[in-house]
């Protein structure tokens, strides 16, 4: 049990029970630098469409800086979250946290297993998203995250879910901009003396 792939044909990973593609390389979301706690490294079920969207924009060169690069993963998970939920697919919950799980692609045996666990339960009648995606797509891929300590709370009594709070990713993202710039004047201070 475990993973196969990361070949020279496809940087891709495959968890081996569930057949779900994870991408081998965690995307940094929120500004952990600046935190007080350790970071904690989540798992965002997703669909192929959403999978190789957030793969193009944030690992590739497109995603510009390593800033531009940990708000898109944001805002594309939160899109992928919303598409998913039917509480706000339907614009009941306009929320920006997100719901992500602890517990990575190899420990379910069944794509079954992912949907219950990130859903709560697998419809009775399959029903498609805002997107016009069947839900069981959304165990097809896996990215993984790492987000800073402080933005992550328990979602309930499902020690597999935890919610990330935007309000605490958003407090990490000013105390980073303002060190940033304490340091940019400390430079130029140095480079006048």
């Amino acid at each position: 049990r475990g993973y196969a792939g990361f070949t020279d044909e496809s940087p891709l990973l495959e968890a081996l029970v569930p057949r779900i593609l994870v991408w081998p390389v965690r995307f940094d979301m929120g500004d952990i630098e600046v935190d007080t706690q350790v970071p904690r490294t989540l798992y965002h079920f997703t669909n192929r469409s959403m999978f190789e969207r957030l793969v193009h924009e944030c690992a590739e060169e497109s995603a510009g800086t390593r800033h531009e690069a940990i708000n898109m993963a944001y805002r594309l998970v939160l899109e992928d979250c919303r598409e998913r939920d039917p509480a706000r697919d339907l614009g009941n919950d306009e929320s920006a946290d997100l719901e992500l799980c602890t517990y990575e692609p190899v420990r379910f045996q069944t794509r079954e297993d992912v949907l219950r666990t990130v859903m709560g339960e697998i419809p009775a009648v399959s029903r498609r998203s805002s997107h016009g995606r069947a839900l069981d797509s959304f165990a097809d891929c896996c990215v993984a995250v790492r987000v800073p300590g402080t933005a992550c709370f328990p979602k309930g009594l499902n020690d597999a879910l935890v919610t990330v709070k935007y309000d605490k990713l958003i407090a990490l993202q000013k105390r980073a901009a303002a060190r940033r710039s304490v340091n940019q004047k400390r430079e130029e201070n140095e480079k006048m003396q």
